[in-house]
C-alpha cells in the first residue's frame, strides 16, 4: 500500500486523517508523478494509495516531504477505541518525545512513547479507515520524517501529513527516470495540478 498527500483529518489526535475520495478502485483522473529522486520507490507495486489536499494549519506537526529514514514496523496491538502501532526507526538517530509529531508514510501521527523497541503512536479509527496504516503488516516498511521547524530547509513542499482520500498504483515505469501513474477519484482530482505538489507515501512529488 502506498500513500499520496498534496499538503497536508480531524479528530481527537492533532494529527491524523482528514476528508477523503475513499477510492474503493481504479476510478477517477489520472495522475503522472515523477519519482525519480526518491529511492522511496524502490519496491513499488501497484496498490492503493492515499490522497490528501491543502489544510488550515490545526496540526501541530508540519513536514517537507523529504524521508529522512525508513522503518519496520515492529508491532501493531488492538485496542478498545485505537490501534497502538509501533514503528523502528532502525539507525536513525532522531530521538523524538512524546507528543512529537512524526510524518509515517505520510500520516502525521503523534508519539506517545519512546523506548528500546521503537516509537510507539496510537491511530485511532478515523485514520485506520481513511488511510493506508490500516493495512500495515509487522516488518513492513514506513517512510519517516520528523516535523519541520522554522530553520528546517524546505526542499520539498509544506506537508501537513492529513489524508484526504484513497488513490491506485496502476502503473510504474523504471527505466530511465522513475515515473508513476496513479488513478485517484474525482473528489481528489479537483486539488490537482499540472507540475503541482503531491505527497506520496511521505514523498514529495510533482
Amino acid at each position: 500500500a502506498h500513500a499520496v498527500r498534496q499538503g497536508g483529518a480531524s479528530e481527537p489526535d492533532p494529527c491524523g486523517a482528514g476528508r477523503t475520495g475513499g477510492l474503493g478502485g481504479p476510478t477517477g483522473a489520472g495522475m503522472a508523478a515523477e519519482a525519480s529522486r526518491s529511492k522511496a520507490f524502490d519496491s513499488v507495486k501497484r496498490g492503493r494509495i492515499s490522497a490528501v489536499g491543502p489544510r488550515s494549519a490545526y496540526s501541530r506537526g508540519m513536514f517537507t516531504g523529504l524521508v529522512q529514514a525508513v522503518g519496520r514496523v515492529a508491532e501493531l496491538r488492538p485496542g478498545s477505541q485505537s490501534l497502538r502501532l509501533k514503528v523502528d526507526p532502525g539507525s536513525w538517530g532522531h530521538v523524538p518525545a512524546r507528543g512529537d509529531s512524526i510524518s509515517v508514510s505520510g500520516v502525521c501521527l503523534t508519539v506517545v512513547d519512546v523506548g528500546d523497541g521503537g516509537w510507539a503512536f496510537d491511530v485511532v479509527p478515523e485514520t485506520l479507515s481513511k488511510t493506508t496504516i490500516g493495512g500495515l503488516k509487522v516488518g513492513g516498511e514506513v517512510n519517516l520524517e520528523h516535523s519541520a521547524t522554522a530553520s528546517t530547509l524546505l526542499g520539498g513542499h509544506i506537508v501537513q501529513g492529513h489524508v484526504d482520500g484513497l488513490a491506485r498504483v496502476v502503473q510504474v515505469q523504471r527505466e530511465g527516470e522513475w515515473r508513476v501513474w496513479f488513478e485517484v477519484s474525482n473528489d481528489c482530482a479537483e486539488y490537482l495540478a499540472p507540475k503541482g505538489s503531491v505527497c506520496v507515501d511521505g514523498v514529495s512529488l510533482a
